[in-house]
């Protein structure tokens, strides 16, 4: 039986693909084709925003995270090539697929230079679409760092713990995604003090035991277990369970 192609009709039933709401950016112009990947995207997992001009595309994708944007060349107002171009002027670094009926080399060629991750000319089958949709979304999730119950999103800069958003201040951030980062490994105060503090050789190391205090008192709030342990003469390793000698 074939596949259904990309177009202003009812997309069929899809399988769950996707275990997390990754946040997908389409902008279209076409309501059938618009209608059509929303339902498609969503029933696969994804939340998905939808906007049908080239300045409003331009306006999510510069301010707004999304694992990955879908994006129609022939928009009204501003077309996709000079969205592409002015959001990765703006170093947004959000994958990006252009979707198009255009199918001349000049056009693909155009987007992959602008900056595009990949390219799709209509019409096309969905499941081609949802397995490059994936394909980037697991390439965007770099940014992930996860341990225990703990997750930090280096790009939209946010921490949670336990699907509890932590709020931390810019020095606290660092320092936990330096630990993140060597998660498991102890990390000495003199390399805390380079990664966090930068060029301030002059900062007592002591401030280094203020922060993790701070950092331990906001990760253990509401009960959680302790993540950052300390080595007595090797520094801090985070991990989900160890030796605590502080």
């Amino acid at each position: 039986m074939k596949s259904k192609q990309v177009g202003p009709i009812k997309s069929p039933k899809l399988p769950f693909i996707q275990s997390s709401k990754m946040r997908v950016l389409v902008v279209e112009d076409e309501a059938g084709v618009c209608e059509f990947l929303q339902q498609a995207l969503e029933e696969s997992g994804y939340e998905v925003v939808v906007r049908t001009t080239g300045p409003q595309g331009l306006a999510d994708l510069t301010s707004g995270p999304y694992d990955v944007a879908l994006l129609d060349i022939m928009l009204p107002e501003m077309d996709g090539l000079e969205v592409l171009r002015q959001a990765r002027a703006a170093n947004v670094q959000t994958p990006v697929i252009i979707l198009t009926a255009r199918t001349e080399t000049r056009d693909k060629v155009a987007g992959l230079d602008l900056g595009a991750d990949d390219y799709l000319a209509k019409p096309f089958r969905i499941e081609e679409l949802l397995a490059r949709v994936r394909a980037l979304t697991r390439r965007s999730r770099s940014h992930i760092l996860e341990a225990a119950d703990l997750t930090m999103d280096t790009l939209r800069r946010t921490v949670e713990r336990g699907g509890r958003a932590l709020y931390l201040s810019p020095t606290e951030y660092s320092l936990l995604q330096l630990l993140m980062e060597r998660q498991g490994t102890a990390v000495s105060k003199k390399e805390i003090l380079a990664y966090v503090w930068r060029d301030d050789t002059t900062r007592d190391p002591n401030t280094v035991e203020v922060y993790v205090n701070y950092l331990r008192n906001k990760l253990e709030s509401g009960g959680g277990s302790r993540l950052i342990h300390t080595q007595r003469g090797a520094g801090y390793v985070l991990a989900g369970q160890g030796p605590d000698e502080s």
